[in-house]
């Protein structure tokens, strides 16, 4: 019975670190001093770290303001995180404490939010650009305006004191 079922648990902690393994979202886990004990292929390319690397690191070095979680897990923050180059972008973190027997540790998945909010930038950049050109449309029609009433107001001016100097005429006529 323990033949099976031990070749069991081994296939599914294989598929386990598969599926970990090649996940899109960056997988790191570390220890309460903030080691790296591990990290995933997604985790090493949005760092631009070897997986050696990584194990040599601290994860603060990696996400500075990870400190602002005590004990409070699960925990979503949106930080900014630093890769190896020094370059700095957004990202949003989960951090909660993992299941393990042999020692305290935590996992983060990180999330790359670089592309997220460049898109809600142009976003915005556009909503303003339509309020503009509406803005635009608007002052173009309203002049118009002004200018049609003018070209009718002026004739219409006219006429009327065409008018009244008749009824005055007529009136002496007897008309």
């Amino acid at each position: 019975i323990i033949g099976p079922l031990r070749r069991i648990a081994i296939q599914e902690h294989e598929r386990s670190e598969t599926i970990v393994a090649n996940a899109s979202e960056s997988i790191l886990t570390f220890d309460p001093n903030g080691n790296v004990l591990s990290c995933n292929r997604a985790a090493a390319e949005l760092f631009v770290l070897d997986t050696e690397s990584f194990l040599a690191r601290s994860i603060r070095s990696l996400l500075p303001a990870l400190d602002e979680i005590s004990g409070d897990l699960p925990a979503e923050l949106r930080l900014e995180a630093i890769k190896a180059n020094g370059q700095r972008f957004p990202v949003q973190v989960s951090v909660s404490d993992y299941p393990s027997g042999s020692r305290q540790t935590r996992i983060a998945i990180v999330r790359d939010l670089t592309e997220s909010e460049k898109a809600e930038k142009e976003r915005i950049t556009m909503a303003r650009e339509t309020e503009a050109l509406r803005a635009q449309q608007m002052t173009t029609l309203a002049q118009l305006a002004t200018g049609v009433a003018h070209e009718i107001r002026n004739p219409l001016t006219s006429i009327k004191m065409l008018i009244q100097v008749n009824r005055a005429n007529f009136a002496d006529e007897g008309l």
